[in-house]
């Protein structure tokens, strides 16, 4: 009897344990450590150059005009059509000396006064 009553007991605190394993939300923290990424950097700024892989923006800082390339992969989103002149907004990656654009926005360059 005593046997009986220690598997029972055993056995029901064993499938507590399962369904409150099974219960965490698993896929929902890996998510979230993915979507949070600190290395991405965002700049803005008309279009100085567009080539068939990257293409530069000149934007301020520190007072001064400094000229940022960006190459293009596959992986890169665009709205809008790089053009020179063109305002454009960039979320990029930097990795091994370069910046990978990973979402471009283009706006049209009429319209748009530069610094």
């Amino acid at each position: 009897m005593r046997l009986r009553t220690a598997l029972s007991i055993v056995t029901l605190f064993l499938f507590c344990f399962a369904l409150a394993v099974w219960s965490t939300p698993l896929r929902a923290e890996a998510t979230l450590e993915a979507d949070t990424d600190p290395e991405l950097n965002t700049a803005a700024g008309p279009i100085v150059f567009v080539g068939d892989a990257d293409f530069a923006l000149l934007v301020k800082h520190n007072q001064k005009e400094i000229k940022l390339r960006f190459l293009i992969n596959g992986q890169t989103k665009f709205e809008g059509r790089p053009a020179i002149g063109s305002y454009a907004t960039v979320e990029y990656r930097p990795a091994d000396g370069n910046n990978f654009a990973t979402h471009v926005s283009v706006l049209p360059a009429s319209g748009i006064q530069t610094y």
